[in-house]
């Protein structure tokens, strides 16, 4: 049984402990649509790590849109939702992206941590972008309160941005918050941020 099945979206070591169906909202997406508008507002975009498609529904109208996650249990469902479920595919970030497109845009929400080598997953990620294509990710940096995740690799802000820059992305937009793992609330936060929003443009 895959790690990331029905299970783990139900809360059962992971932090839905919710329930990863609540997340359906619009509202709950609201900022990182503005976060997202600082780096393009049409395009190819992919969501990396896509879960149920919430995202992908959320800009679907403004983007050419694209989905990829490990876990098959959550493509099936996000197939169900979007508009076009041709474009959702499963797989393993380290081992590609299987979409000939190349894209204006990737995100990566709460994926990156779950990496053993995160630096070779930015490489396919630069390479899959079109010239001056940006990558917007967000992650957490240390351990929250409310953490039953025991997949998570944990980093500080500088190792990600050292790693990015290895992997020729130049980072231009930053943004650290404090949450207790919630990620429906979290407060802006320059020193006690253990939660970050990077973008990094393919140089």
């Amino acid at each position: 049984m895959s790690k990331y099945g029905q299970a783990y979206y139900r809360g059962k070591e992971s932090n839905y402990i919710f329930g990863y169906n609540n997340l359906r909202f619009k509202a709950f997406w609201l900022r990182r649509l503005q976060i997202l508008k600082n780096a393009a507002s049409s395009g190819n975009l992919l969501d990396l790590g896509c879960a149920f498609g919430f995202f992908i529904k959320a800009v679907e109208n403004d983007f050419k849109v694209y989905g990829l996650d490990i876990s098959q249990y959550a493509v099936s469902r996000a197939k169900k939702i979007v508009s076009n479920p041709e474009t959702i595919k499963s797989g393993d970030i380290n081992k590609g992206i299987p979409f000939v497109e190349n894209f204006d845009v990737i995100v990566a929400f709460d994926i990156i941590e779950h990496l053993s080598d995160p630096l070779g997953a930015f490489d396919i990620v630069n390479k899959a972008l079109k010239s001056k294509g940006n990558f917007y990710l967000e992650l957490p940096l240390s351990k929250t309160l409310i953490d039953r995740d025991k997949g998570h690799n944990y980093r500080p802000l500088e190792e990600w941005l050292g790693l990015l820059e290895q992997s020729n992305f130049e980072t231009w937009f930053i943004k650290t918050y404090f949450t207790i793992g919630l990620r429906g609330i979290m407060v802006p936060s320059k020193h006690l941020g253990n939660y970050c929003s990077i973008i990094a443009k393919k140089t």
